[in-house]
């Protein structure tokens, strides 16, 4: 995987992968998990969609994985749902919305001099944003080092 910033070149990680992990996933699946971080392993945990957590376990199951994992890669979604979802786990920034006064004169229209400013939070990565990926970039959250990025992820064939 290869970063805008070189970000995951600085970190040696352990790591290890648990692909289409629906069909294996479980409580015992997530103690592992839990394990691992005091072991400094990260867990890689992959699936298509976050639909596809909904099946395994319970109705928290889905919540549990996404508490448990300090690491995210998204890849393009589909759905407006899981979009949305993904745009709030990774999270929000504040920012300041401006507007502005138009007046009508004549056939003109201009500022009047009027407006406001205020403290909004708009998502790091709009839902939009998130279901309009390119085949091969994905969105990068690390709770750990607290970086976010977009990535190009390049297959090894």
């Amino acid at each position: 995987m290869t970063t805008k910033n070189g970000l995951y070149r600085a970190h040696k990680l352990k790591l290890q992968r648990f692909w289409r992990r629906n069909v294996y996933a479980s409580s015992v699946l997530m103690d592992l998990v839990n394990k691992s971080r005091s072991a400094n392993v990260t867990c890689i945990l992959a699936t298509q969609s976050l639909s596809d957590l909904s099946k395994a376990e319970d109705d928290n199951f889905t919540q549990q994985v996404i508490e448990n994992c300090n690491n995210y890669i998204v890849l393009r979604q589909n759905s407006a749902v899981n979009s949305e979802q993904w745009a709030n786990i990774l999270g929000t920034r504040s920012t300041m919305e401006v507007t502005y006064q138009l007046g009508q004169q004549g056939g003109a229209t201009a500022e009047t001099g009027l407006g406001s400013a205020k403290l909004v939070r708009e998502f790091i990565y709009h839902p939009d944003d998130i279901k309009a990926l390119k085949q091969g970039r994905a969105f990068f959250l690390s709770r750990d080092s607290g970086q976010h990025c977009r990535v190009d992820i390049h297959k090894p064939f």
